[in-house]
Formats: structure tokens, C-alpha cells, sequence
């Protein structure tokens, strides 16, 4: 999903909705693509689950 879509559905500012999207990439939970002039983000699908996995096992 581009930035655009999301700061129109979350109704914030386009700085704002880039500033939380290089967070989540930075933490990995979202990766960036882009095509021509636009970003898309996506979540990485494998991320997430780590911490799943890692209490699963610890408990």
C-alpha cells in the first residue's frame, strides 16, 4: 500500500504516515518497494511471527 492510500484512509499528513512507515522498516515489520515515483509498503509476513515462535519455545 503507498503512503498516499494510507494518509487517506488514517486521515494524517503525508509526513506523518512516512515517519511511522520508516519506523516499522526500520524495526522490519514492513518492506519497501518502489515503483517509478511511489513507495509501496508491505509487511514482512516472517518478522512478526519471531517472537511468537521464541515464547512458544521458552515457555
Amino acid at each position: 500500500m503507498c503512503v498516499t492510500r494510507i494518509q487517506a484512509t488514517a486521515g494524517l499528513s503525508q509526513s506523518t504516515v512516512s515517519s511511522y512507515m520508516s519506523t516499522l522498516e526500520r524495526a522490519g515489520l514492513v518492506r519497501p518497494t518502489r515503483m517509478g515515483k511511489w513507495t509501496h509498503h508491505r509487511r514482512d509476513e516472517g518478522r512478526p511471527a519471531e517472537p511468537a515462535r521464541a515464547i512458544g519455545t521458552t515457555l
